[in-house]
């Protein structure tokens, strides 16, 4: 009962630090506050956040029971606001920590809103974040098998626990697994060996495809760019893979240095202009 109270109040912490952010993108499920009564076993909390109508993992059951594809357009809107959504946890030193479906909600309008953090941590040292945290940091995660980065199913399976994980590289790996599904309509489940791992990636991107070709049986260029963004999310090797800052970089800033991202600019439809004003800003304030 100790560790549970202590993971409800680090999470509690970790909202609130959200919900005193300044700018927040749209992906970030509001979170209005909470209750705390007492009772005989100790401390209850009651978490109270925007509403919501699904959770993704609903929503892709449905839509794999009914046979009926989600649109590219739409997955091209969670990519978008996802990436902008992790990307902002980053930049605050925030890592999620387990990213599968029934962790993402979607709205009345279908747009999807990052919800359960109760794996959440915050990075004691961002300036040693990208060398990686040790395996006893991803301790909350281990009951998510299937949406697990390769290097950290290796990790537990091999016990590895003076090997250093990037975390956010981690989560962009599941965030790869989370959209393949959404587009593949093909059920991941969890597979421990790398070969396997591999060959199921692959067929599910065949799937992909083929969902989407035209009527020529050629596949679109929207397509094809959603099929590189995933290939490059589920990159096994981690040093090759990027974390959310660098896909967020890539998408809006032309690949800037991430450290000038470190700071609230992900505002909902910023010019680009703006985005670039802001980097230089911060660029010249930290030469100083």
């Amino acid at each position: 009962m100790i560790q549970e109270q202590e993971n409800i109040e680090r999470e509690i912490s970790l909202l609130l630090k959200i919900k005193s952010t300044p700018f927040k993108p749209n992906a970030i499920l509001e979170f209005h506050g909470f209750y705390k009564s007492l009772n005989s076993d100790g401390v209850d909390y009651s978490l109270v956040f925007e509403y919501c109508t699904v959770s993704l993992s609903s929503f892709i059951d449905d839509q794999r029971k009914n046979s009926k594809l989600v649109p590219i357009k739409q997955i091209q809107e969670l990519l978008k606001d996802l990436i902008e959504g992790f990307a902002f946890l980053q930049s605050i030193d925030i890592n999620f920590g387990d990213l599968k479906p029934t962790s993402l909600m979607l709205n009345e309008k279908e747009r999807v809103k990052i919800f359960d953090f109760s794996a959440a941590k915050e990075i004691s040292n961002p300036n040693e974040a990208f060398e990686g945290e040790s395996l006893a940091f991803f301790n909350n995660v281990q009951g998510n098998l299937v949406y697990l980065a390769p290097e950290l199913k290796a990790g537990f399976q091999n016990n590895e626990k003076e090997k250093k994980f990037n975390s956010f590289k981690c989560d962009v790996y599941s965030l790869g697994l989370v959209l393949l599904e959404v587009g593949s309509l093909k059920k991941c489940k969890f597979i421990g060996v790398k070969p396997e791992m591999e060959k199921f990636v692959h067929e599910c991107l065949l799937k992909f495809k083929t969902n989407f070709n035209n009527d020529e049986g050629k596949d679109k260029k929207e397509v094809r760019d959603m099929i590189k963004a995933l290939q490059e999310c589920l990159n096994f090797e981690p040093k090759e893979r990027p974390d959310f800052l660098e896909l967020f970089c890539k998408k809006m800033a032309d690949n800037k240095n991430k450290q000038k991202m470190k700071f609230h600019l992900l505002i909902e439809n910023l010019e680009y202009e703006e985005v670039m004003k802001l980097l230089e800003k911060k660029a010249g304030v930290e030469q100083k």
